[in-house]
């Protein structure tokens, strides 16, 4: 089966929302804070078609996050959700 989209989730407590998409069709990956989120964006299998990003994380919060992905010319027309 071919996913609908594939959707990094960037959450300390991704459980049920990493639990749930993939009965929907998504590609699920996740990343534990936004320190792990940026590599895993930055990366060369980087081909997420939205991320998740929780507002309150350790490390890095989604603030800061969102801040670092947006000045990164590579990553500043992925879709995000806060």
């Amino acid at each position: 089966m071919v996913a609908i989209a594939k959707i990094l989730i960037i959450d300390d407590n991704p459980k049920y929302l990493a639990d749930a998409l993939p009965l929907y069709g998504y590609e699920v990956e996740v990343a534990k804070d936004g320190l792990q989120g940026i590599k895993k964006l930055t990366s060369e299998n980087n081909d997420f078609d939205l991320v998740l990003l929780d507002v309150m994380m350790p490390n890095m919060d989604g603030w800061e996050t969102l801040k670092a992905i947006r000045q990164n010319k590579k990553l500043e027309n992925i879709p995000i959700i806060m």
